[in-house]
Protein backbone atom coordinates (compact mmCIF):
# COMPACT_ATOMS: atom_id res chain seq x y z
CA UNK A 1 0.00 0.00 0.00
CA UNK A 2 1.34 3.33 -0.93
CA UNK A 3 1.04 5.93 2.00
CA UNK A 4 1.31 9.98 0.97
CA UNK A 5 2.43 11.62 4.39
CA UNK A 6 1.81 15.48 3.76
CA UNK A 7 4.06 17.42 6.91
CA UNK A 8 4.12 20.86 8.03
CA UNK A 9 7.92 20.03 8.22
CA UNK A 10 10.78 17.90 7.36
CA UNK A 11 10.08 15.38 10.62
CA UNK A 12 14.35 15.90 11.50
CA UNK A 13 16.58 16.20 13.71
CA UNK A 14 14.34 14.42 16.57
CA UNK A 15 14.95 17.53 18.90
CA UNK A 16 10.92 18.24 19.70
CA UNK A 17 7.80 16.51 20.15
CA UNK A 18 6.63 17.57 16.45
CA UNK A 19 9.39 16.22 15.06
CA UNK A 20 9.44 12.92 16.62
CA UNK A 21 5.62 11.98 16.60
CA UNK A 22 5.88 12.33 12.74
CA UNK A 23 9.29 10.81 12.16
CA UNK A 24 8.44 7.78 14.25
CA UNK A 25 5.26 7.33 12.16
CA UNK A 26 7.08 7.52 8.99
CA UNK A 27 9.85 4.65 9.99
CA UNK A 28 7.37 2.52 11.44
CA UNK A 29 5.30 2.45 8.40
CA UNK A 30 7.87 1.89 6.47
CA UNK A 31 8.94 -1.32 8.47
CA UNK A 32 5.44 -2.57 8.17
CA UNK A 33 5.73 -2.83 4.82
CA UNK A 34 4.35 0.56 3.59
CA UNK A 35 5.47 2.57 0.51
CA UNK A 36 5.90 5.95 2.24
CA UNK A 37 5.98 9.18 -0.04
CA UNK A 38 6.30 12.19 1.87
CA UNK A 39 5.23 16.02 0.75
CA UNK A 40 7.00 18.68 2.72
CA UNK A 41 7.35 22.25 3.24
CA UNK A 42 10.44 22.23 4.29
CA UNK A 43 10.70 25.39 6.10
CA UNK A 44 13.19 28.32 6.91
CA UNK A 45 12.98 27.70 10.55
CA UNK A 46 13.24 24.02 10.73
CA UNK A 47 15.16 23.53 7.06
CA UNK A 48 16.49 19.97 6.74
CA UNK A 49 17.85 17.49 4.29
CA UNK A 50 14.86 15.19 3.27
CA UNK A 51 17.86 12.74 2.71
CA UNK A 52 17.80 12.35 6.27
CA UNK A 53 14.59 10.48 5.80
CA UNK A 54 15.81 8.39 2.72
CA UNK A 55 16.04 4.65 4.47
CA UNK A 56 12.11 5.26 5.21
CA UNK A 57 10.55 7.28 2.93
CA UNK A 58 10.84 9.06 -0.57
CA UNK A 59 10.55 12.92 0.19
CA UNK A 60 10.02 15.89 -1.99
CA UNK A 61 9.97 19.64 -0.81
CA UNK A 62 8.91 22.73 -0.87
CA UNK A 63 11.06 25.73 0.79
CA UNK A 64 8.39 27.63 2.62
CA UNK A 65 9.43 31.10 5.05
CA UNK A 66 6.63 30.57 7.74
CA UNK A 67 8.43 33.14 9.93
CA UNK A 68 6.03 34.90 12.23
CA UNK A 69 6.28 38.99 11.72
CA UNK A 70 4.12 42.01 13.01
CA UNK A 71 3.73 43.60 9.64
CA UNK A 72 1.93 40.17 7.86
CA UNK A 73 0.74 38.91 11.43
CA UNK A 74 -1.56 42.49 11.14
CA UNK A 75 -1.90 42.45 7.83
CA UNK A 76 -3.82 38.78 8.23
CA UNK A 77 -5.71 40.16 11.41
CA UNK A 78 -7.67 42.76 9.04
CA UNK A 79 -8.05 41.45 5.97
CA UNK A 80 -8.19 37.49 6.34
CA UNK A 81 -10.82 34.69 7.43
CA UNK A 82 -7.74 32.40 8.67
CA UNK A 83 -6.02 32.08 11.71
CA UNK A 84 -2.45 33.91 11.20
CA UNK A 85 -1.12 29.96 12.45
CA UNK A 86 -2.48 28.36 9.34
CA UNK A 87 -2.15 31.07 6.69
CA UNK A 88 1.72 30.92 7.26
CA UNK A 89 1.57 27.35 5.70
CA UNK A 90 -0.12 28.24 2.56
CA UNK A 91 2.04 27.93 -0.44
CA UNK A 92 1.53 27.72 -4.21
CA UNK A 93 4.56 26.38 -4.95
CA UNK A 94 3.80 23.82 -2.21
CA UNK A 95 0.07 23.01 -4.01
CA UNK A 96 2.42 22.27 -7.46
CA UNK A 97 4.31 19.93 -5.79
CA UNK A 98 1.43 18.00 -4.33
CA UNK A 99 0.10 17.80 -7.89
CA UNK A 100 3.23 16.48 -8.83
CA UNK A 101 3.60 13.86 -6.40
CA UNK A 102 0.00 12.52 -6.39
CA UNK A 103 0.10 12.13 -10.17
CA UNK A 104 3.51 9.92 -9.74
CA UNK A 105 2.54 7.75 -7.00
CA UNK A 106 -1.46 7.44 -6.55
CA UNK A 107 -1.39 6.90 -3.04
CA UNK A 108 -3.86 4.73 -1.56
CA UNK A 109 -3.96 7.00 1.76
CA UNK A 110 -3.26 10.28 1.95
CA UNK A 111 -2.38 11.32 5.28
CA UNK A 112 -2.16 15.15 7.08
CA UNK A 113 -0.03 15.54 9.67
CA UNK A 114 -2.06 18.35 11.52
CA UNK A 115 -4.46 20.94 11.14
CA UNK A 116 -2.54 23.32 8.71
CA UNK A 117 -2.19 21.04 6.10
CA UNK A 118 -5.92 21.04 5.63
CA UNK A 119 -5.19 23.99 3.53
CA UNK A 120 -5.22 21.73 0.58
CA UNK A 121 -7.83 18.99 1.12
CA UNK A 122 -9.64 20.90 -1.51
CA UNK A 123 -6.90 20.37 -3.94
CA UNK A 124 -6.46 17.00 -3.08
CA UNK A 125 -10.06 15.98 -3.33
CA UNK A 126 -9.58 17.66 -6.95
CA UNK A 127 -6.99 15.31 -8.28
CA UNK A 128 -7.22 11.88 -6.31
CA UNK A 129 -10.23 9.74 -4.66
CA UNK A 130 -7.74 8.59 -2.24
CA UNK A 131 -9.18 8.62 0.91
CA UNK A 132 -7.54 11.75 2.96
CA UNK A 133 -6.94 11.14 6.66
CA UNK A 134 -6.31 14.07 9.35
CA UNK A 135 -3.82 12.98 11.97
CA UNK A 136 -4.64 15.45 14.76
CA UNK A 137 -1.37 16.22 17.12
CA UNK A 138 -4.07 18.82 18.73
CA UNK A 139 -7.45 20.39 18.77
CA UNK A 140 -5.72 23.48 18.04
CA UNK A 141 -7.80 26.34 19.23
CA UNK A 142 -8.15 24.45 22.34
CA UNK A 143 -4.40 25.61 22.78
CA UNK A 144 -4.47 29.15 21.85
CA UNK A 145 -8.43 29.65 23.73
CA UNK A 146 -6.42 28.65 27.07
CA UNK A 147 -3.25 30.95 26.55
CA UNK A 148 -6.19 33.33 26.28
CA UNK A 149 -7.62 32.62 29.20
CA UNK A 150 -4.26 32.64 31.53
CA UNK A 151 -2.85 35.27 29.53
CA UNK A 152 -2.76 38.80 32.28
CA UNK A 153 -1.44 41.36 29.59
CA UNK A 154 -5.10 42.53 27.97
CA UNK A 155 -3.87 43.49 24.43
CA UNK A 156 -2.20 39.91 24.16
CA UNK A 157 -5.41 38.30 25.99
CA UNK A 158 -7.63 40.42 23.19
CA UNK A 159 -5.19 38.62 19.88
CA UNK A 160 -5.21 35.15 21.43
CA UNK A 161 -9.05 35.72 22.23
CA UNK A 162 -9.61 36.56 18.63
CA UNK A 163 -6.95 33.61 16.89
CA UNK A 164 -8.58 31.12 19.06
CA UNK A 165 -11.96 32.55 17.72
CA UNK A 166 -10.41 32.20 14.28
CA UNK A 167 -9.09 28.76 15.00
CA UNK A 168 -12.61 27.03 16.08
CA UNK A 169 -14.26 28.11 13.17
CA UNK A 170 -11.28 26.83 10.67
CA UNK A 171 -11.38 23.78 12.69
CA UNK A 172 -14.98 23.23 12.13
CA UNK A 173 -14.99 24.10 8.42
CA UNK A 174 -11.89 22.06 7.49
CA UNK A 175 -12.82 18.91 9.40
CA UNK A 176 -16.39 18.80 7.72
CA UNK A 177 -14.32 17.42 4.14
CA UNK A 178 -11.58 14.44 5.97
CA UNK A 179 -12.79 11.09 5.21
CA UNK A 180 -11.06 10.16 8.75
CA UNK A 181 -9.05 11.75 11.78
CA UNK A 182 -6.19 9.99 13.87
CA UNK A 183 -7.19 11.65 17.28
CA UNK A 184 -3.62 11.84 19.85
CA UNK A 185 -6.00 11.78 22.65
CA UNK A 186 -9.00 10.21 23.38
CA UNK A 187 -10.21 13.38 24.73
CA UNK A 188 -9.37 14.92 21.27
CA UNK A 189 -11.46 12.46 19.78
CA UNK A 190 -14.43 13.65 21.84
CA UNK A 191 -13.51 16.95 21.15
CA UNK A 192 -13.89 16.95 17.25
CA UNK A 193 -17.06 14.74 17.56
CA UNK A 194 -18.38 17.85 19.96
CA UNK A 195 -16.87 19.93 17.02
CA UNK A 196 -19.62 18.44 14.59
CA UNK A 197 -17.28 15.14 12.84
CA UNK A 198 -19.64 12.04 12.34
CA UNK A 199 -17.02 10.63 10.12
CA UNK A 200 -14.80 7.45 10.75
CA UNK A 201 -11.89 8.73 14.04
CA UNK A 202 -9.64 6.08 15.97
CA UNK A 203 -7.56 7.32 18.97
CA UNK A 204 -3.90 6.44 18.52
CA UNK A 205 -1.06 8.25 21.29
CA UNK A 206 2.11 9.29 20.19
CA UNK A 207 5.07 6.15 20.68
CA UNK A 208 7.83 5.69 22.83
CA UNK A 209 11.46 4.77 21.05
CA UNK A 210 12.99 1.81 22.17
CA UNK A 211 16.40 4.06 23.14
CA UNK A 212 13.58 5.37 26.16
CA UNK A 213 12.18 1.75 27.21
CA UNK A 214 15.30 0.40 27.18
CA UNK A 215 17.99 2.80 29.25
CA UNK A 216 18.46 1.55 32.83
CA UNK A 217 16.74 3.27 35.70
CA UNK A 218 18.63 6.04 37.43
CA UNK A 219 16.90 7.18 40.83
CA UNK A 220 18.27 9.10 43.84
CA UNK A 221 18.34 7.46 47.26
CA UNK A 222 18.17 11.07 48.29
CA UNK A 223 16.63 13.46 45.88
CA UNK A 224 17.96 16.78 45.38
CA UNK A 225 17.21 18.30 42.17
CA UNK A 226 13.99 18.10 40.24
CA UNK A 227 14.01 17.88 36.38
CA UNK A 228 12.62 20.40 33.30
CA UNK A 229 12.99 19.45 29.61
CA UNK A 230 10.44 21.09 27.26
CA UNK A 231 10.44 23.48 23.85
CA UNK A 232 11.10 26.86 25.40
CA UNK A 233 9.76 28.38 22.11
CA UNK A 234 6.35 26.69 22.49
CA UNK A 235 4.49 29.35 24.53
CA UNK A 236 2.24 27.30 26.74
CA UNK A 237 5.33 25.94 28.24
CA UNK A 238 6.58 29.20 29.05
CA UNK A 239 3.53 30.69 30.27
CA UNK A 240 3.50 27.18 32.61
CA UNK A 241 7.11 27.53 33.77
CA UNK A 242 6.46 31.35 34.65
CA UNK A 243 3.43 30.25 36.56
CA UNK A 244 5.37 27.66 38.79
CA UNK A 245 8.15 30.21 39.26
CA UNK A 246 6.07 32.92 40.48
CA UNK A 247 3.64 30.67 42.25
CA UNK A 248 5.31 27.65 43.44
CA UNK A 249 9.05 27.52 43.37
CA UNK A 250 9.33 30.90 45.57
CA UNK A 251 7.92 29.41 48.74
CA UNK A 252 8.88 25.84 47.99
CA UNK A 253 12.34 26.66 47.52
CA UNK A 254 12.12 28.45 51.13
CA UNK A 255 11.34 25.27 52.22
CA UNK A 256 13.53 22.87 50.83
CA UNK A 257 16.36 25.21 50.13
CA UNK A 258 18.96 22.39 49.34
CA UNK A 259 16.71 21.32 45.97
CA UNK A 260 17.90 22.99 42.74
CA UNK A 261 15.61 23.21 39.76
CA UNK A 262 17.07 22.70 36.45
CA UNK A 263 15.13 23.98 33.29
CA UNK A 264 16.02 22.85 29.82
CA UNK A 265 14.49 23.13 26.10
CA UNK A 266 15.30 24.21 22.60
CA UNK A 267 15.26 27.60 21.14
CA UNK A 268 14.29 29.75 24.61
CA UNK A 269 12.34 33.04 24.52
CA UNK A 270 14.40 36.12 25.56
CA UNK A 271 12.31 36.24 28.40
CA UNK A 272 13.67 32.80 29.86
CA UNK A 273 16.81 33.82 30.43
CA UNK A 274 15.84 37.26 32.46
CA UNK A 275 14.26 34.32 35.12
CA UNK A 276 16.12 35.27 38.35
CA UNK A 277 15.06 32.39 40.75
CA UNK A 278 17.25 30.93 43.73
CA UNK A 279 18.54 27.45 43.15
CA UNK A 280 17.12 27.53 39.09
CA UNK A 281 19.41 26.36 36.62
CA UNK A 282 18.78 27.39 32.95
CA UNK A 283 20.33 25.10 30.62
CA UNK A 284 18.86 25.82 27.22
CA UNK A 285 19.43 22.97 24.96
CA UNK A 286 20.77 19.88 25.62
CA UNK A 287 22.72 17.21 23.21
CA UNK A 288 20.70 14.20 24.64
CA UNK A 289 17.15 14.22 26.36
CA UNK A 290 17.41 11.17 27.51
CA UNK A 291 20.64 11.78 29.28
CA UNK A 292 19.98 15.08 30.83
CA UNK A 293 16.57 13.79 31.94
CA UNK A 294 18.57 10.89 33.99
CA UNK A 295 20.11 13.37 36.17
CA UNK A 296 16.36 13.83 37.97
CA UNK A 297 14.00 11.45 39.88
CA UNK A 298 11.31 13.90 40.01
CA UNK A 299 10.24 15.60 36.11
CA UNK A 300 8.28 18.45 36.82
CA UNK A 301 5.08 19.35 33.86
CA UNK A 302 3.30 22.41 34.73
CA UNK A 303 0.88 23.26 31.82
CA UNK A 304 -2.00 25.49 32.11
CA UNK A 305 -2.82 25.01 28.34
CA UNK A 306 -2.40 22.80 25.63
CA UNK A 307 -3.98 19.91 23.72
CA UNK A 308 -3.30 16.58 22.65
CA UNK A 309 -0.14 14.96 24.08
CA UNK A 310 2.62 15.80 25.97
CA UNK A 311 5.53 13.37 24.81
CA UNK A 312 8.09 14.80 27.22
CA UNK A 313 5.40 13.01 29.93
CA UNK A 314 5.62 9.99 27.83
CA UNK A 315 9.48 9.61 27.60
CA UNK A 316 10.11 10.80 31.19
CA UNK A 317 7.61 7.98 32.26
CA UNK A 318 9.33 5.42 30.01
CA UNK A 319 12.72 6.43 31.88
CA UNK A 320 11.09 5.67 35.09
CA UNK A 321 10.58 9.23 36.45
CA UNK A 322 8.10 10.08 38.93
CA UNK A 323 6.33 12.86 36.40
CA UNK A 324 4.39 15.73 39.21
CA UNK A 325 1.70 17.68 36.84
CA UNK A 326 -1.20 19.65 36.35
CA UNK A 327 -4.10 17.68 35.10
CA UNK A 328 -3.91 20.03 31.69
CA UNK A 329 -0.41 18.47 31.29
CA UNK A 330 -1.32 14.90 31.60
CA UNK A 331 -4.49 14.89 28.87
CA UNK A 332 -4.88 12.33 26.89
CA UNK A 333 -2.61 9.90 28.91
CA UNK A 334 -4.65 6.94 30.69
CA UNK A 335 -2.66 7.80 34.44
CA UNK A 336 -3.35 7.23 37.49
CA UNK A 337 -2.46 9.94 40.42
CA UNK A 338 -0.38 8.84 43.04
CA UNK A 339 0.01 5.33 41.23
CA UNK A 340 2.14 6.49 38.27
CA UNK A 341 1.91 10.27 38.06
CA UNK A 342 1.11 12.54 40.75
CA UNK A 343 -1.31 15.50 39.68
CA UNK A 344 -1.19 19.04 41.24
CA UNK A 345 -3.26 21.95 40.14
CA UNK A 346 -3.33 25.03 42.84
CA UNK A 347 0.51 26.58 44.01
CA UNK A 348 -0.43 24.47 47.49
CA UNK A 349 -1.41 20.97 45.92
CA UNK A 350 1.73 21.42 44.44
CA UNK A 351 4.14 22.86 47.05
CA UNK A 352 2.61 20.15 49.44
CA UNK A 353 3.01 17.15 46.78
CA UNK A 354 6.56 18.28 45.88
CA UNK A 355 7.71 18.52 49.70
CA UNK A 356 5.99 14.85 50.16
CA UNK A 357 7.87 13.53 47.34
CA UNK A 358 10.87 14.85 48.26
CA UNK A 359 10.87 13.79 52.01
CA UNK A 360 9.97 10.09 50.43
CA UNK A 361 12.06 8.85 47.65
CA UNK A 362 11.45 5.50 47.93
CA UNK A 363 7.62 6.63 47.34
CA UNK A 364 8.70 8.68 44.56
CA UNK A 365 10.95 5.68 43.59
CA UNK A 366 7.85 3.65 43.22
CA UNK A 367 5.66 5.63 41.16
CA UNK A 368 8.91 5.74 38.92
CA UNK A 369 8.66 2.14 38.54
CA UNK A 370 4.82 1.85 37.89
CA UNK A 371 4.77 4.64 35.44
CA UNK A 372 7.56 2.45 33.52
CA UNK A 373 5.75 -0.33 33.30
CA UNK A 374 2.84 1.12 32.19
CA UNK A 375 4.60 2.95 29.28
CA UNK A 376 6.51 -0.44 28.44
CA UNK A 377 2.73 -1.91 27.78
CA UNK A 378 0.67 0.55 25.82
CA UNK A 379 3.16 2.93 24.55
CA UNK A 380 5.16 0.87 21.58
CA UNK A 381 5.37 2.32 18.49
CA UNK A 382 5.03 -1.37 16.88
CA UNK A 383 1.56 -2.13 18.94
CA UNK A 384 0.46 1.83 17.57
CA UNK A 385 1.21 1.33 14.44
CA UNK A 386 -1.14 -1.84 14.27
CA UNK A 387 -3.78 0.47 15.41
CA UNK A 388 -3.04 3.13 12.36
CA UNK A 389 -2.69 0.06 9.80
CA UNK A 390 -6.44 -1.44 11.13
CA UNK A 391 -7.86 2.00 10.78
CA UNK A 392 -7.02 2.28 7.19
CA UNK A 393 -8.27 -1.07 6.18
CA UNK A 394 -11.46 -0.06 6.52
CA UNK A 395 -11.50 2.72 3.95
CA UNK A 396 -9.91 -0.03 1.51
CA UNK A 397 -12.78 -1.90 2.52
CA UNK A 398 -15.45 0.66 1.63
CA UNK A 399 -13.63 1.52 -1.40
CA UNK A 400 -13.86 -2.14 -2.28
CA UNK A 401 -18.01 -1.97 -1.78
Amino acid sequence: MTLLQVTNRVPYPLTDGGAIAIFHVTKHLHLAGYQVIMASLNTQKHFCDPAALKDYATVYTSNINTDISFFSAFNNFLFSELPYNIQRFLSEDFSKLLINVVRAHQPDIIQLEGLPLCLYVDLLKSITKAPIILRAHNVEFEIWQRLAQNEKNIFKKFYLKHLAKRLKKYEIKSIQDLDGIIAISSKDAENFRKLGYRGPIITVPVGVSEKWLNKNMFFEEKITKIGYLGSLEWLPNVQGLEWFLQNIWSEFNKQNPDIQLHIAGRNPLPQVFKWKYPNVVIHGEVPDAVEYLQNFSVVIVPLLSGSGIRLKIVESMALGKCVISTSIGAEGIDIQDNQNIVIANSPVEWIQKLSDLIADAKKAKEIGTYARKFIQAHYRWEYLIQQMQNFYQQFKILENA
